[in-house]
């Protein structure tokens, strides 16, 4: 199952995050990561292919959240570079962009 497959769940609701702590991180960082280099995914997936720490990579657990959390950072990752180019989060000059989350939590989107 390759991810990014299924558009349903490119515009899903606001995922929970899976119970294991160390998941949850290891997916928030790995989305964060993936929005600064588009690359990193795919090589990650190939490195990990057999890690069972990384199934979120090819649809496991966690794989919902992990879309959720792509989803995020790339948004808020457009919407600094709008502010950055002086531009409004409607592209109209206005210069602010929508703030990050602050209530979900210690760590994560």
């Amino acid at each position: 199952h390759r991810l990014g497959a299924n558009p349903s769940r490119r515009h899903c609701p606001v995922m929970s995050k899976p119970d294991n702590a160390e998941l949850s991180a290891r997916i928030e960082a790995t989305a964060a990561q993936t929005c600064v280099d588009a690359a990193f995914e795919a090589s990650l997936r190939e490195q990990r292919a057999d890690d069972a720490g990384y199934t979120f990579l090819a649809g496991g657990e966690g794989c919902e959240y992990y879309d959720y959390c792509k989803q995020h950072y790339a948004k808020h990752a457009q919407a600094a570079a709008a502010t950055a180019a002086g531009e409004g989060p409607d592209g109209d000059g206005g210069g602010s962009a929508a703030a990050a989350p602050t209530g979900e939590g210690s760590a994560g989107p």
